[in-house]
């Protein structure tokens, strides 16, 4: 079975796991495709997030640090990786474009968080991040590329500073209702 792994239909899919959780607004943690997901479904209004926490993610990307991703998936992760997922065509171009609009639009707390090591997200990602999006916090984790390793810890504890600090003092908004399939 072939599938669907475009960015609206993993948009949708997230819109509809926030769905479940009612009244509640979640605080989206993505890294990679995780964050592009949960980036998109906050600035394009499908999910109602109190707070965002960007890892190793962010609009402009280095093309040769996502063929390595890539490769390493076909090849050592063949049992937990759908070949589908790997092989699903991307249009980078269209994909920025669509990150970098809603990466302006974000007005709730957002942290970007990489690996100072990372070869998906550079530091000129990251700057471009912050310029699209200027009240958005940014930690680079000394030591760590895209696969934390390690640099686990040191990602965990920065996010759940960053939660307690601008994420649990928020009063609920009213959520608007959602129809998922």
């Amino acid at each position: 079975m072939d599938g669907n792994y475009s960015q609206s239909a993993m948009v949708r899919d997230l819109e509809c796991v926030a769905v479940s959780l009612g009244a509640r607004r979640p605080v989206l943690i993505g890294a990679a495709t995780g964050g592009a997901t949960s980036l998109l479904a906050v600035g394009e209004n499908y999910v109602d997030a109190r707070a965002l926490i960007l890892i190793n993610i962010a609009p402009q990307t280095q093309a040769d640090g996502v063929a390595r991703v890539q490769s390493f998936m076909r090849q050592r992760s063949p049992e937990n990786c759908d070949p589908y997922f790997v092989a699903w065509p991307r249009d980078m171009a269209r994909r920025h474009r669509r990150l970098s609009a809603c990466a302006r639009k974000l007005a709730l707390p957002t942290l970007l968080m990489r690996g100072e090591r990372s070869d998906v997200v550079s530091e000129e990602g990251a700057n471009e991040f912050l310029a699209l999006c200027p009240h958005a916090e940014y930690i680079a984790v000394r030591d760590a590329g895209h696969r934390v390793g390690k640099g686990n810890d040191v990602f965990g504890a920065a996010a759940l500073r960053f939660i307690e600090r601008r994420a649990c003092s928020e009063r609920p908004r009213a959520r608007r209702l959602y129809e998922c399939a």
